[in-house]
């Protein structure tokens, strides 16, 4: 099994992919609901927009 992406649900998506992409280090590209990180030998990183407080505020995604 190999990890592939960490995605993350974020009520505030700037501020929480900005966090992520100066961790991390790496690429961004941003849509309107998504930001995707991607950092060498790193899963990708996904930060998706979610005003919902109910659910997982992350999930693990594998092959």
């Amino acid at each position: 099994m190999q990890l592939i992406s960490v995605i993350i649900d974020a009520a505030e998506l700037e501020p929480e992919s900005e966090f992520w992409h100066r961790l991390l280090g790496g690429s961004r590209m941003q849509t309107p609901t998504h930001h995707f990180i991607q950092a060498d030998g790193l899963p990708m990183f996904v930060v998706q927009l979610d005003a919902s407080p109910a659910g997982h505020p992350f999930c693990l995604r594998t092959s």
